[in-house]
């Protein structure tokens, strides 16, 4: 009985090590994902042509302590919080929270039109408020 299992455990090892390198080696894995609702939200944003934000977005971006690229990192690695999002009218909304190393949580909300393009309702830092003139 020993015997089978040793076999057994050596062929599910050789073919997962077979798989493995014949697969899965040398690949970008965020690409096995990108078919979850999160990544195609962000993906719909990220190649939406007409998307711009404005400079009232870039003044409370500034306000909040947030450039250009925690923009481009939420856009990337940014998780949907479908709790808070309206998926099912239109205009659909969707709130996107993104954790930096130093800086918070910058929340931003889309809204997406009939036409399916994206525009961005607010932007905000977790457990802080807007103060600024813009």
């Amino acid at each position: 009985m020993k015997r089978r299992f040793r076999i057994y455990g050596f062929g599910l090892l050789l073919g997962t090590v077979m798989a493995w390198a014949l697969f899965l080696r040398g690949r970008n894995t965020k690409n096995y994902t990108s078919w979850t609702p999160n990544n195609r939200i962000l993906e719909e944003i990220r190649l939406d042509s007409t998307f711009s934000p404005s400079d009232v977005f870039w003044c409370e971006m500034g306000c909040l302590g947030f450039s250009s690229i925690e923009l481009d990192e939420l856009l990337n690695d940014g998780n949907v919080n479908f709790g808070e999002s309206y998926v099912k009218t239109w205009p659909r909304t969707y709130q996107v929270a993104f954790e930096t190393k130093d800086k918070g949580i910058l929340v931003i909300e889309f809204s997406k039109s009939e036409t399916r393009k994206f525009s961005i309702l607010w932007v905000k830092k977790e457990g802080q408020e807007i103060n600024c003139n813009c």
